[in-house]
Parts: structure tokens; sequence; C-alpha cells
């Protein structure tokens, strides 16, 4: 099969060589485990990415991502109690992504949770995590569900290892406020896809409890959170190259497509 891995930091192609990915251009070496390419090569500085530095929390997750003791709880304390059930949520995410054939990509893809449904409904999905933990489970259940069309690899949304257009779809679930600096990311996620192609986000804004300034302000400095004002968010989508903003929200969750523009 096909990979159309490219070196994140120089944006040269890899070779592939001796069970690795090699970079003539920058000389760098990424490294396969479990089937699972890491292009993580940069160890954070201390408080530039809070995430990345509570990785080994979020590898330890994975266990129990999926499960009732997890993702249902804090989907709901986040979002608040009336909003749509976990999967009408995916439903109605995957049902954003109005195309039935070509290549998608999942940002920040977890265990899989949205990743499985896209792949039934088109020809591939790429999915990037930056939980070793994450990709490993996410691998185990595509296996045990005999999903194929599944391709996983740890990277950065701020550096990802894809030439660019490549994707025909993305979608990116419960993370885009985590990241630590918004623009490059959707910035990123736009050089990836064609022309044209939708982006579906699930995240969260400045509703019920969000609204106070001290919440999402402690969110910000000791967790590396965004909670993102609507205007505010459509302007970023904006000068990233993207267009048609189809914004639904559900008490403090926002669900929204967007379209690369052409």
């Amino acid at each position: 099969m096909y990979r159309p891995y490219i070196c994140p930091l120089c944006k040269s192609n890899l070779e592939y060589l001796n069970v690795n990915y090699f970079c003539h251009s920058c000389r760098s070496k990424f490294i396969i485990e479990n089937g699972i390419p890491d292009f993580l090569t940069q160890i954070p500085m201390e408080r530039e990415n809070l995430i990345l530095q509570s990785v080994r929390v979020i590898d330890k997750l994975a266990k129990i991502y999926e499960t009732n003791f997890w993702y249902p709880i804090v989907y709901h304390v986040f979002g608040g109690i009336r909003i749509p059930r976990v999967k009408d949520t995916i439903k109605k995410l995957i049902n954003m992504i109005e195309i039935t054939k070509g290549i998608g990509i999942d940002i920040a893809c977890g265990t899989g949770l949205y990743m499985r449904p896209l792949a039934e409904k088109i020809d591939q999905v790429y999915g990037i995590d930056i939980s070793k933990g994450m990709l490993n489970k996410a691998k185990k259940i595509a296996h045990e569900q005999n999903i194929k069309n599944i391709e996983l690899a740890r990277a950065k949304v701020e550096k990802l290892p894809f030439p660019n257009k490549y994707f025909d779809a993305a979608c990116c679930s419960g993370a885009l406020h985590l990241f630590p600096d918004t623009l490059s990311a959707l910035k990123e996620i736009s050089r990836v896809l064609k022309e044209g192609a939708p982006f579906a986000v699930m995240t969260f804004i400045r509703r019920r409890f969000f609204k106070n300034k001290f919440v999402y302000k402690h969110l910000k400095e000791k967790h590396g959170a965004t909670v993102f004002e609507i205007t505010e968010l459509k302007i970023w989508l904006e000068i990233s190259g993207f267009e048609d903003f189809r914004p639904n929200i559900y008490g403090s969750m926002i669900l929204f497509s967007v379209k690369k523009k052409k």
C-alpha cells in the first residue's frame, strides 16, 4: 500500500530504509513501532505545550477512553447534560463530511471513535495523534473489527507528515481546543486538504460555565486549552483558508463544518 509520508520538518520526500523512514535532506530518521511511524521528533520545552507534557497520562487513558468511565462523562461535563448523546454526535459529525469516496484524515484521532465510522464511509483514513497509547489502542480496535482501510501515525498537527493538497476530507473531534497554537494548526490542516474538501470539527465555546473568565483563563494557563469565541473561531478559519462556516451549537459544544477555499 502506498503511504504518502513526507518529512514533517523540511517537507522533503522520505525513504523507507531499514524498517524506518529517513529524510536525505535534513538527515532526520523516524522510527516505526508496532507498524506506526513516529514523526514526533521534538521534545517540548517547559510549558511550551502542556498537552504534550502530559502525554504519559493520555497514554494510560487509552485503556478506558471509550468506556462509560471516561469519554461520555467528560463529554457531558464540558458540553452540558442536554447535548446529543456521544453516538449521535459522531453521526452528526460524520454526516458533515459530504463525500463517499476519497482519502480522509482524523486529526487527534485518539482510539478511533470518530475515525472508524469515517473509514466506513470513504476509501481510506489516516489517523494522527501524539499519544502512542491512543494509537496502539486504535490499531487494536481496528484489527478486532477487521477495518483495513485505516493508517496511523504519531505526529503533531502543526507539523503534519503529508504533502500539500493530499486529503479529500478531514475531521477533528474534541481536540481543536487543546492545540497550543490554533492558527498554526488550522493552517497546517488547510495545507494538506484539497480545494473544496470538507473539514468537520467538534470543540467547545464560551457558554455555560465556560463564560466565566477565570475558568477559561485557568484552562489556558494551567492546561494549555483554548475555549473559543465563535467570531474568533470564524476569523481564524478564514485566515487559514476555509470558507462556508456552518456551526451547530449544543450547550457549550459546537459542531461545525467548513470547506477548503477553492
